[in-house]
């Protein structure tokens, strides 16, 4: 059986005091801010595009459909604090296939140990010894055959590392 608790709403004083006052919803807010997280909704992939200007976000939005389109069965995550949208095929790290990465300046598509991935056209940019990525530009990047088989490779690398640990 589970039992949730709920702290209290009144302010600690530590020196002491008696200072049983009740506080406000946001004053409590700020006074615990590990409860931020549990009272906060769940973001949204569009919410987190919306934060950009038009052609970020629809290059993210293009990004995002290109990812859902070509990884059958894929789940996506959005990471509230990095502002990213991740997709894996399972939960954990080691699961995650690549995420979205958004800036100002554009987008990207970084590949969980992108630096052991096969890439004969070069398109995978970094200097991690573990993670890479590959810069879209415009929506015509999505289209390049070579992107198309560095999925297929981080899929299946990611399928073979799963057979070797189970």
């Amino acid at each position: 059986m589970i039992i949730f608790w709920q702290l209290p709403r009144f302010r600690i004083d530590l020196q002491g005091n008696k200072n049983r006052r009740r506080i406000s919803r946001q004053q409590k807010m700020t006074h615990w801010p590990g409860l931020n997280r549990i009272t906060q909704p769940q973001m949204t992939a569009e919410a987190i595009l919306s934060k950009y200007d038009g052609k970020v976000a629809a290059l993210g939005l293009q990004t995002r459909e290109y990812l859902l389109w070509n990884l059958p069965g894929i789940s996506e995550e959005v990471d509230q604090s990095a502002s990213l949208l991740g997709y894996s095929y399972g939960p954990g790290y080691k699961n995650v296939i690549c995420v979205i990465l958004l800036s100002k300046k554009g987008v990207k598509i970084g590949f969980n140990r992108g630096g052991e991935l096969p890439d004969p056209q070069c398109l995978l940019t970094g200097t991690g010894k573990v993670h890479r990525f590959v810069v879209i530009r415009s929506a015509g990047d999505l289209d390049n055959p070579a992107l198309k088989e560095l999925l297929d490779e981080a899929a299946r690398a990611h399928r073979k590392r799963i057979n070797q640990t189970t």
